[in-house]
């Protein structure tokens, strides 16, 4: 039987109840390992039972197994957990000095991203402190890599058991990108859903992955990433050589280049990201001789040109900052650009910023692709809902469950194409429209 009240969970088992607030792993019908420097083992099997103690987290079922928890992070962000490991009896045990505790975030069949022991922290310092309460403290340095559904293994090593590694809890891990890399917040989506005063991990985790798959098919649609961010493209992505008409020679350094032009040669050029600020400044350098960059030495700083003399961006407002805006995306310059594939590179800033995206710019607005984005991720949780529990709603539950002793989990792709996946709605094509890039449409 479960009760439930002030944030934290009590499990009756048998006679005796047992509170948790953070992890919390006991040992059911026996087990061993150190405690203030001394063994402690009973008869029977050894069986480690877990519990992940935030609201909404880890429980026991009535049989004494683990219930799976979810656990979220953001990449930029780092993530403290404390872990408590008790006996059958509710006494805590202490790793000894001898003891390890390891932490390893990974998938199945893969490398680990992550593994972190008591005795040796990483180089960016995450770390876990043993004692009464073990402490894993995860840099954000650490969490750079590929955002996703992971899982988190909890071991101990008990150097007096054949000194070998105990898998003590998986729990899933979820890593989000930065928090300011979402078109929509995941608290947007909770309130949307009426959420936001009580929520499980479980509900989160849904709500993050209906937002990623949202936002992946915004990006699709519109062609590009509608968040503020500095780029960086190489330009043409393609040749012209097949169309070349006329060649013009041209002085760089000290060699003379007969540069080919194509019929197709223009003086405008399309970039991908829309719209481009003039706040820093855009940054063009032309090397005939470039190859995207992956020449040693290629893209000198003598080949940047002036802005405002040898080209310009189409600018046509400016924001409400005073900073010039070019809402087509679009490079102009005097005579035509290069036609042979990566001559030239373009460093800039362009998107929308969270006030434009939001409505509350009072000169550029870029909430359609807010409104668009948080409709389409909503869909997605009350389809997820409606898959997962066979009615309309979003009740409460737990998203998998971990079987002690034989342990395994996995997300069938299918499965996450089918609830996290799904073009977008006409309804919301129709929102985003106007903010489709069809200048590099058309050109790539």
């Amino acid at each position: 039987m479960h009760h439930r009240g002030g944030g934290c969970r009590r499990i009756n088992r048998g006679k005796r109840w047992y509170r948790f607030g953070v992890f919390r792993v006991y040992w059911a019908g026996g087990g061993h390992g150190e405690q203030g420097g001394s063994r402690r083992q009973a008869g029977g099997e050894d069986r480690w039972i877990v519990g992940l103690g935030r609201e909404g987290g880890g429980e026991f079922s009535d049989d004494g197994e683990a219930i799976m928890s979810l656990i979220y992070a953001y990449s930029n962000k780092g993530l403290t957990e404390d872990i408590t490991i008790q006996d059958s009896a509710g006494a805590t045990v202490t790793p000894g000095a001898s003891d390890k505790v390891r932490v390893i975030i990974g998938r199945d069949g893969e490398t680990a991203k992550l593994t972190v022991t008591s005795d040796a922290p990483t180089a960016n310092g995450s770390s876990i402190t043993k004692g009464v309460i073990n402490r894993l403290r995860l840099d954000a340095s650490d969490l750079s890599f590929t955002p996703g559904i992971y899982t988190m293994t909890v071991d101990l090593y008990d150097h007096l058991d054949a000194a070998e590694w105990k898998c003590v809890s998986r729990q899933v891990f979820c890593l989000e990108g930065s928090t300011a890399s979402h078109i929509v917040d995941v608290s947007e989506i909770l309130f949307e859903l009426g959420l936001s005063a009580t929520v499980t991990e479980e509900q989160r985790g849904m709500a993050l992955g209906a937002i990623a798959g949202a936002e992946a098919a915004v990006r699709r649609y519109l062609g590009y990433d509608p968040l503020i961010a500095s780029r960086v493209e190489y330009h043409p992505s393609q040749p012209f050589q097949a169309q070349i008409s006329r060649g013009i020679w041209e002085v760089m350094e000290q060699r003379a280049v007969l540069r080919q032009v194509s019929e197709a040669a223009t003086n405008e050029l399309q970039l991908q990201h829309l719209p481009i600020r003039g706040t820093p400044l855009v940054v063009v350098r032309v090397d005939y001789d470039g190859r995207s960059e992956s020449r040693v030495g290629s893209f000198p700083v003598e080949s940047e040109k002036v802005i405002g003399q040898d080209f310009w961006p189409n600018y046509d407002c400016v924001d409400a900052s005073g900073v010039k805006v070019c809402r087509d995306g679009v490079l102009r310059t005097i005579g035509l650009w290069p036609t042979t594939a990566g001559t030239v590179k373009i460093t800039y800033t362009a998107g929308y910023t969270p006030d434009e995206l939001r409505g509350s710019d009072p000169i550029i607005n870029g909430a359609p692709i807010w409104e668009a984005t948080k409709e389409e991720a909503v869909r997605r949780v009350r389809r997820i809902a409606a898959q997962k529990y066979g009615r309309v709603g979003l009740p409460a539950g737990v998203f998998t469950s971990e079987s002690l002793g034989s342990y395994s989990y996995s997300m069938d792709s299918a499965t996450v194409a089918r609830l996290f996946g799904g073009d977008l709605l006409p309804e919301s094509k129709e929102k985003l429209s106007s903010f489709v890039n069809m200048g590099w449409y058309l050109g790539s």
